[in-house]
């Protein structure tokens, strides 16, 4: 009211506003035909072998048909639709001439076919077999190759059926890891149904596992949190990942009906496999790792020599805390002397499995700056706690007995132990060769 009032005394303001409006009105027309169309664009080229289906003509083509009809449900605005438009093309153009249909429904525009069907997201993809009435949903791979074997297989089950033959289709289950960059080059173990089969089904090992699709975006999310609960996980418990749309076995065992799915499997038993329902983090992923791991303690970890300075970062980099062993010479151990300290090692590695440490061991007098950086003082067997990414650190006190090195440690975690802050990380010395395994051999004197 205001604004009409001004420009009754404005003339010249009306025709700003009228020619604004003009130009608004204008650009609007414009964006509203250029949305349409791109959102029209998906499957309507000349080369196009999609077919494009409509409440119109969707029962003639498909419902009355006696062919295999995949159809996808989709929305132009939808980010996983554009993504999957390019394989869909391949698959389409793959498979025409059979009795095998790539078409696709604007469930967006169509909304009444997707309300049909009971289509909840997209895209969601139909597959229109023996059964029109009743569709399945497909949960492969969303690729060409994965599409186009998915529906071959599929009509020859129906092929058969109908003339009677009961011979099973054969597929080609992947015999190796699946081909996915997921976890490559991680502590994550990339596995498949016969890796399962072998090594977890029989095994020693408690495993979590998480059960996922290439295409899934939470699985994506997951990622990185994955990586790092593995490697927090390291020598406590197995963490493995298997791609749910190649191996579909276990997957099939363990009704996963979802991405991403985690189950912890104790050791050698799926059977007693459960659920995961905690916080997507690696925290609290590790935390749930750890406990399972003190409940169902696998083999014995070994606890190695630290052989230079690289393999010390690589070992203490990845977990909280990083335990380092400084054993006598073997001269004044023997051999059979320092593998009692080793198994010694293990045996608390072992008991502290529950906790994010890490353990290795070296040789005293044979790393002298590292430890006068830790104010080592030629007092052997003994150990140093060392808070890698913290630079804090403090050495063993007491008796070296394994209850007591496993209280201690303990304490440290708990912060009951009091710990020092280094300016840098001591070097340990270059050169040292790893032991033999033999006792020592004193130098014959030359004559």
């Amino acid at each position: 009211f205001c604004t009409l009032l001004v420009s009754l005394h404005t003339p010249s303001i009306i025709g700003i506003n009228i020619k604004m409006g003009r130009v608004l009105l204008s650009a609007t027309v414009l964006l509203a035909i250029a949305v349409i169309a791109v959102q029209s664009s998906f499957f309507d080229g000349k080369s196009s072998k999609v077919v494009n289906l409509t409440p119109e003509d969707f029962d003639k083509k498909v419902i009355e048909s006696t062919d295999l009809w995949i159809v996808e449900f989709y929305a132009p605005w939808c980010g996983h639709c554009k993504n999957l438009a390019p394989e869909w093309e391949k698959a389409a153009a793959q498979l025409e001439g059979s009795n095998v249909h790539i078409a696709a429904v604007d469930a967006d525009k169509f909304g009444e076919l997707g309300g049909r069907f009971q289509v909840q997201g997209f895209p969601t993809i139909k597959v229109f077999g023996d059964d029109k009435s009743n569709p399945s949903n497909y949960e492969d791979q969303r690729r060409a190759a994965s599409i186009v074997k998915f529906a071959k297989n599929e009509w020859k089950r129906i092929d058969n059926k109908r003339n009677g033959i009961d011979a099973p289709v054969e597929e080609e289950e992947p015999e190796g890891p699946p081909s996915s960059e997921f976890y490559d080059g991680t502590d994550v173990v990339e596995l498949s149904d016969a890796m399962i089969d072998a090594e977890i089904a029989k095994g020693k090992d408690g495993w979590i596992i998480e059960f996922y699709a290439p295409w899934c975006g939470h699985c994506k999310n997951l990622v990185p949190e994955w990586k790092k609960a593995a490697t927090l996980l390291q020598g406590s418990i197995k963490v493995g990942a298997i791609d749910a749309t190649a191996h579909k076995k276990w997957a099939g065992k363990f009704t996963v009906n979802g991405f991403p799915t985690i189950k912890f499997i104790p050791p050698g038993n799926p059977d007693a496999a459960e659920d995961y329902q905690g916080a997507r983090s690696s925290e609290a992923i590790a935390e749930f790792g750890f406990k399972k791991a003190e409940l169902f303690p696998s083999g014995p970890i070994e606890v190695n020599q630290i052989e230079n300075q690289e393999s010390l970062e690589s070992l203490c980099g990845k977990k909280t805390l990083c335990v380092i062993f400084v054993v006598p010479h073997v001269f004044d151990t023997t051999a059979a002397g320092r593998n009692k300290l080793i198994e010694q090692f293990a045996a608390v590695a072992g008991k502290l499995r529950s906790r994010s440490a890490a353990f290795g061991w070296i040789v005293g007098g044979e790393h002298e700056r590292f430890e006068t950086g830790f104010n080592l003082h030629g007092s052997y067997p003994t150990y140093i706690a060392l808070n890698y990414k913290n630079l804090r650190a403090t050495t063993h006190k007491g008796s070296f007995t394994t209850e007591n090195i496993v209280a201690s440690i303990k304490k440290v975690f708990e912060g009951k132990i009091a710990v020092s802050a280094l300016k840098e990380l001591p070097k340990l010395s270059k050169g040292v060769a790893l032991w033999d395994g033999k006792d020592y051999v004193v130098p014959e004197e030359d004559e």
